[in-house]
This record gives structure tokens, sequence and C-alpha cells, in this order.
């Protein structure tokens, strides 16, 4: 069923949530005269421009990163062999380590 007028037509949805969830957000919604679907449209829309707002954010600060970086200055990074040459050295070092991926983040290994 759609709902709405011709500029803005809403589509009926099912959404399964907790009991302990709808008491709360009945509570917030009370105070704002919203409707429980007006309430959650809100928060969905909120949501959507949250994670635009951080997708923006993260884009931009790689970008200053990278832009910032002068590789030729780098010992490492001054060519396209010397990178290939380090990147396969980094390598080499984590298989001969062994070390499964699932506890890369709780081992520390020196790579230089």
């Amino acid at each position: 069923m759609v709902h709405g007028t011709a500029a803005q037509r809403y589509t009926r949805t099912q959404v399964m949530l907790t009991p302990r969830l709808i008491a709360a957000i009945d509570r917030v919604r009370k105070t704002t005269g919203e409707s429980r679907s007006e309430y959650l449209r809100r928060a969905a829309e909120a949501r959507m421009r949250s994670l635009e707002r951080a997708g923006d954010r993260r884009r931009s600060l790689a970008q200053r990163i990278v832009g910032s970086m002068n590789t030729a200055k780098h010992p490492r990074w001054h060519s396209i062999r010397a990178t290939e040459v380090w990147r396969s050295n980094i390598r080499d070092k984590w298989d001969r380590a062994k070390v499964p991926m699932r506890d890369i983040s709780i081992r520390t290994i020196k790579l230089d």
C-alpha cells in the first residue's frame, strides 16, 4: 500500500523490533507528537545523512593523506621498483612468521 501525496509517496514496510525498543521509541515520540512511522522514518533519514557525512569525511581525509606524502623522499618508495621490493620483503617476513590472519591484530612483528 502506498501513502502520501503525489510529491512524496510512502510504501508500507514491516520492521521487526523488540518490545523494549518499541517502548523506548514510544516514550520519545510521544514527547514530539510524531507517529511511530514518522519517528522511524526520521531516524532512518538521520542515519543515512550521518553515514553520508562520515563517508565524505573519510574520503576527504584519504585525499589529504595521500596528497601530503612525498614518496620521492621515502627511502623505500622513491620508485615503483623500490616500492615493489619493499612490499615483497614485508610479505616474505609475514609468510616466514606464519601468522594466521585471525592473529594479526594481537601479534607484533618487527618488519624492519
